[in-house]
């Protein structure tokens, strides 16, 4: 689709040191989403979407898709016409403690897809800045390799008690007497937040549908005047597409999420 990458990337040319190094990169297993197959380069979310935030002590994963360019002149103009041979994620500056970026394969051919989890859970109220160091490896002929690399900054990870879902609206609350949210973080890894504003007390029944249309998981839920919050745990879902319901007082609302894992 040729996605145009929004995010603005800070390109920073530098020796690598290996004392830079610390243990927040680890390997793991994640999905590389086809929908930028076709993009030059780029990581989502961009840093206008931003990372999904994120509750202290909480258990957290949102997944980064990342396609490498082939030709180097992507990145730098006076390398175009250069091949990249692969590109690896070496370190994550800025991540508040409890938190690792886990990568799905050491190194990403150039013109290839990857991906990284951000993932763990952390006590560290606040705003975090985070740039994520590259570096990747450049044909440059004649059986030479040029190692250059790459900061991507911009990101945040916000720590908050306040994190929740996006608000509700108030005709849906008027029209239904509750408001169902969309899930958060979404995709979902891990787990999922899903924001329930009522304007009475009572009972509701929630349930989660996969694709075929079967209950995967159902319960009541005791609701409270005001904002309400379901966690709903996703480890052991399948990739794919599910649909959420909650009923209260013989009305029924739905919305879609994805899990991907």
């Amino acid at each position: 689709m040729n996605k145009v990458l929004l995010v603005v990337l800070s390109f920073c040319f530098f020796t690598y040191s290996y004392s830079q190094v610390v243990p927040t990169v680890v390997p793991t297993a994640c999905g590389t989403d086809p929908l930028y197959a076709d993009s030059s380069l780029g990581v989502w979310p961009d840093t206008t979407d931003n990372i999904p935030c994120t509750r202290p002590n909480v258990g957290y994963k949102t997944i980064l898709q990342v396609k490498v360019p082939l030709d180097a002149g992507d990145i730098d103009a006076a390398l175009a016409g250069n091949n990249i041979i692969e590109a690896r994620v070496k370190d994550v500056d800025g991540l508040p403690g409890g938190m690792v970026v886990q990568v799905n394969s050491a190194a990403w051919a150039g013109g290839g897809q990857g991906c990284a989890v951000l993932t763990g859970q952390t006590s560290a109220l606040g705003t975090h800045n985070i740039s994520i160091n590259t570096e990747g490896d450049i044909d440059v002929g004649n059986g030479n390799v040029a190692t250059e690399a790459i900061t991507f900054g911009g990101y945040k990870l916000v720590v908050d008690n306040a994190c929740t879902t996006p608000p509700v609206t108030v005709s849906e609350v008027a029209k239904h007497g509750f408001a169902l949210g969309q899930n958060s973080p979404n995709p979902s890894g891990d787990n999922t937040w899903i924001e329930v504003e009522s304007i009475v007390n009572g009972s509701a029944a929630f349930v989660v549908y996969n694709m075929l249309g079967e209950a995967v998981f159902q319960r009541n839920f005791g609701m409270t005047a005001g904002k309400n919050v379901i966690q709903v745990i996703t480890q052991d879902y399948p990739t794919g597409l599910y649909t959420y319901t909650i009923e209260m007082n013989g009305k029924k609302l739905s919305k879609k999420m994805i899990v991907n894992r």
